[in-house]
Order: structure tokens, then C-alpha cells, then sequence
């Protein structure tokens, strides 16, 4: 069986826990940069009505992050130049956007766990021409497994 959904938001790496100290007193918190995209994939799985189906069989997740290109990249004509990279290899961090979406998925309760995962792929584009960012999520459960 396999699920597909497209969120089309800027993706977000899952930030590090922080620390601090007040009063003495030293406390961890989670940052919140990537609160707005976890949940667009949540209402995303929650539409399409993925949610509380609760896999817990082995799966593979493929993710598919697709950048808006930054103006640098283009010719006044619109063309993109030819030295312009392919393939994306700046922030956010291929793992961390991982991690955020699989949180996501988990939040969502498309995966009962993440540790259900047997396979991940996750590869960053840039998104051709003037197209805005998206990552697209497929689950590939493997039932007879």
C-alpha cells in the first residue's frame, strides 16, 4: 500500500533542543522554527484522511524537498544560468528535515512509531524554473513483511 502527500511549504529542519539556565536552575526547550511546517504535513495527512490509520508495519519513507531557486540563479530573461547548482546542498539539513517530518507523520497518526521505518530516502532540489517550495512525502507500507 502507498500513501502520497504534497506540502507546499518551505521546509524545516527539526531544531536542537536548547538549553538554559534562570535562577540557577538549568531547563531544555524545543525551538519552534519548524512548528509551522509539521503542521501543514499534519493537516495535509488529516485531509487526505491518513491520519489515525496508525501503521505500525515495517514502511519506507521517500522524501522529496523541492527549494524555490533565490534570484541569483536566474538570467534577466528568466532562463536559470548555467552555472546554477542542480541539486540543493544548503541549509535546512537533509536529516533534520527527516526528522521533522517523520515527527510529523507520528504527530499526525499516520505511524503508530517512527521506529517502524525500515527505509528512508530524502533528496533536496531546487525547484525549476519559478515554482515555490514543496516536499513530497510517499509511505510504502510493506504489509506481508
Amino acid at each position: 500500500m502507498t500513501y502520497i502527500l504534497t506540502i507546499y511549504e518551505e521546509a524545516k529542519g527539526q531544531p536542537r533542543p536548547r538549553a538554559f539556565v534562570r535562577g540557577g536552575r538549568g531547563a531544555v526547550y524545543d525551538p519552534c522554527t519548524a512548528n509551522n511546517y509539521k503542521h501543514a504535513i499534519v493537516l495535509e495527512a488529516r485531509r487526505l484522511e491518513y491520519a489515525d490509520m496508525c501503521l505500525d508495519t515495517p514502511v519506507c519513507v521517500y522524501i522529496d524537498v523541492f527549494v524555490k531557486r533565490p534570484k541569483s540563479h536566474f538570467r534577466a530573461n528568466g532562463e536559470v544560468k548555467p552555472l546554477a547548482p542542480a541539486l540543493h546542498t544548503q541549509k535546512p539539513d537533509a536529516d533534520n528535515i527527516a526528522k521533522a517530518v517523520l515527527d510529523a507523520l507520528t504527530t499526525a497518526g499516520v505511524l503508530r512509531d517512527d521506529k517502524c521505518v525500515y527505509g528512508l530516502t530524502i533528496r533536496k532540489y531546487w525547484a525549476g524554473g519559478d515554482a515555490t517550495h514543496r516536499t513530497e512525502i510517499t509511505i510504502r507500507a510493506d504489509e506481508d513483511k
